[in-house]
C-alpha cells in the first residue's frame, strides 16, 4: 500500500527528509494493519515485514517516491 505525505512535490518531501526526518509524518490508508507515523518508524516496521515504503501526495497522486535506508543509516528518497 502506498503511504500518504502532505507535501505538494516530491522535491519538497525529499527536502523535508534531508532537513529533519524525525519531523516527517506519513499516513497509511490501509484498513488492515496500517502503519502510520514518523518515516523512520514506518521504515523500520516495513523492513521487518520485508515490505517497501512508497509515498505519494493525496488526492492528486502526482508524484511517487520510494523510501529506503542506505548503508550509512541515512534515509534515501528515490
Amino acid at each position: 500500500m502506498t503511504h500518504i505525505a502532505r507535501y505538494p512535490t516530491k522535491k519538497a518531501f525529499k527536502d523535508a527528509i534531508e532537513k529533519d526526518p524525525t519531523k516527517v509524518i506519513i499516513s497509511d490508508p490501509a484498513v488492515v494493519n496500517p502503519v502510520s507515523g514518523r518515516v523512520s518508524v514506518v521504515l523500520a516496521t516495513l523492513e521487518a515485514r520485508n515490505d517497501t515504503l512508497v509515498v505519494t501526495n493525496h488526492p492528486q497522486r502526482s508524484w511517487y517516491a520510494k523510501v529506503s535506508v542506505g548503508h550509512n543509516g541515512k534515509i534515501i528518497v528515490e
